[in-house]
């Protein structure tokens, strides 16, 4: 394990959001040895617009599958209405797909209406849950403010500015400061691994930063949610 990380955008998300595809695995990585986890001002700020966008889509998708339950389902909700409904709930293009999941335990016998008021429960308290794990997250981790530029890693970097992806370089940039300053053994941390797999950014971080390390905390595509 190391003992210095520096956590991007992708892990405070997954490990926020239940329905995230790789909250689990950022759980498990936070919670799992001495590591001291570190996360800068940039990585605050790109979650508080997330947050905002990701709740909306939640929202929307079960609202809408309330919809569906209400225009198809009457009276009594029986086991094999219970079973029918998981069924049509889509991992993949449904973002709530784990809450969705999660409620209709033990709800067969309860009544169609019941059961949809208990939905919009799941609405309204959408924006608490995520600021409990919020906390439990902020919790283990220390907050980070770089002052230092790095003109000349920046320089190295134009090619994610000019791709559009120059919250990569920041995030980069922070991690080798924390790097260049706190003792100790230090890795960047993604849940995505489409960041930072570009064979001209890897050189350019193992030649030209202190990074250590580049750890990559995911689930592949072929991963069936259980």
């Amino acid at each position: 394990m190391a003992d210095n990380a520096f956590l991007d955008k992708s892990i405070t998300l997954g490990y926020i959001f239940l329905s995230d595809p790789q909250h689990r695995v950022c759980r498990k990585y936070i919670h799992t040895g001495d590591t001291d986890y570190y996360a800068t001002r940039e990585v605050e700020e790109v979650y508080h617009r997330r947050r905002d966008e990701i709740i909306k889509k939640h929202k929307e998708a079960i609202l809408h599958h309330i919809q569906n339950v209400t225009s198809t389902f009457e009276g009594q909700l029986t086991d094999e209405n219970i079973e029918k409904i998981r069924g049509q709930i889509n991992r993949r293009k449904n973002p709530a797909w784990r809450y969705l999941e999660d409620f209709y335990t033990g709800k067969a016998g309860q009544e169609v209406h019941i059961v949809t008021r208990g939905l919009r429960d799941v609405i309204r308290d959408l924006e608490a849950r995520a600021k409990a794990r919020q906390s439990a997250l902020y919790e283990r981790m220390n907050g980070w403010l770089r002052f230092k530029s790095y003109n000349d890693i920046q320089d190295r970097l134009q090619m994610l500015v000019e791709r559009g992806e120059e919250e990569d370089m920041r995030m980069i940039l922070d991690a080798h400061d924390i790097a260049s300053n706190v003792e100790g053994f230090t890795e960047l941390t993604t849940a995505n691994p489409k960041e930072f797999d570009d064979p001209e950014v890897k050189q350019v971080i193992e030649d030209h930063t202190n990074i250590d390390h580049i750890e990559l905390v995911f689930v592949s595509r072929d991963y069936k949610p259980t």
